[in-house]
């Protein structure tokens, strides 16, 4: 290969993190050495990768997970606020209130007290804590524990800060069509990030528009006014949610069930009145970045025609496509999804794929 320096610094890099993983906590990239030798041939190099001869103690041992701390506080506490503290299984938590179920912090800390420091674990704590997206702070350092500063042993600390949970978004519309229909339109949203101290989002979103017929009415029409209206709402948990006992996959890092339900109500004064509703349980997950899967056991849709007029009848019967478009359907079956993205790397060519079986 042709001299990098670049690539020379992400391999000194991973290779660090190689070490890490085995348990050198104070291991860095700079205690690797790059020695180069050109006086062998023209054009060319011999590259020597070692460490450096005389490293501080600490370096060269391992250590290992001991006590595991989590303080978990809100941005508008004061200095008065008390602080509870509990135990559950390796952690101990201390928390200005209510705010979480420990089950939901074990399942997100992939540290447990005797193992081995790991880089990797550090990394993969931090970005499950954050895909929880309950905290608008996370922090994760690490002393040498003070019960006994020869055992080569760690204490995990966890600094965490919980957002604030309830969000409200309100969004309007002006439509004016060139059938002669105007009126506004309004969607108001209720989300709360927290629903149940599980890191479940629950949303609701209201939405509805009106329409008046400004020209003249059309003869044989469903009035002269049209509308909309229509409820979406979603329950989406951190974890698999499955019948029975609650398993747990904790090697999985994004991990999440969700279930949302529609309904909607369409009233289209020259043609029809429709109503449609659908429901879905999916689970979708991550083992790497670029590779997503999600999987629907459960998914009903159902759309029916309430009213239409003489006018839509004709050009239904005129039309097989659109007739087959507007048929009642009550659709139930199971999805599958499959999406490879790798557009976060910065690299000359990207690669995007989304797949779906039904």
């Amino acid at each position: 290969d042709q001299f990098n320096l670049n690539k020379l610094k992400t391999a000194r890099t991973g290779l660090s993190r190689y070490i890490q993983n085995k348990g050198y906590f104070y291991f860095n990239p700079d205690y690797i050495q790059l020695n180069v030798d050109t006086t062998f041939e023209k054009h060319k190099m011999n590259l020597l990768v070692s460490r450096q001869s005389e490293l501080p103690d600490p370096v060269i041992k391992t250590y290992r997970i001991n006590d595991i701390l989590i303080k978990i506080s809100r941005h508008v506490d004061s200095a008065s606020v008390s602080a509870d503290t509990s135990i559950y299984e390796d952690l101990t938590i201390i928390s200005t209130g209510d705010y979480l179920r420990p089950e939901v912090l074990d399942q997100a800390i992939f540290f447990n007290k005797g193992q081995l420091y790991s880089y990797e674990t550090h990394r993969n704590t931090l970005a499950r804590l954050n895909n929880l997206g309950v905290f608008s702070f996370v922090r994760i350092y690490f002393e040498a524990s003070a019960s006994d500063t020869l055992s080569q042993k760690l204490d995990v600390i966890l600094d965490i800060r919980m957002l604030d949970n309830i969000g409200v978004d309100v969004g309007a519309d002006l439509v004016m069509k060139s059938t002669g229909f105007l009126g506004p339109a309004l969607s108001v949203g209720l989300s709360h990030g927290n629903a149940f101290r599980g890191a479940e989002k629950a949303q609701i979103v209201v939405n509805g528009g009106v329409e008046w017929q400004w020209g003249p009415k059309v003869e044989n029409q469903l009035g002269s006014v049209a509308y909309d209206f229509g409820v979406s709402s979603g329950l989406t948990y951190p974890r698999f949610v499955l019948p029975g006992k609650n398993v747990r996959f904790k090697n999985i890092m994004n991990q999440e069930t969700s279930l949302n339900l529609d309904l909607n109500l369409l009233n289209r004064t020259a043609y029809y009145t429709m109503f449609s509703g659908m429901i879905d349980l999916k689970y979708r997950w991550k083992r790497t970045p670029e590779i997503q899967h999600s999987i629907s056991p459960l998914y009903l849709n159902s759309v029916s025609l309430i009213a239409t007029t003489p006018e839509f009848d004709s050009i239904v019967d005129e039309n097989i496509y659109i007739q087959k478009s507007f048929e009642e359907q009550f659709i139930i079956g199971t999805k599958y999804e499959f999406n490879y993205d790798n557009t976060h790397k910065i690299q000359p060519h990207n690669f995007f794929f989304l797949g779906s079986l039904r």
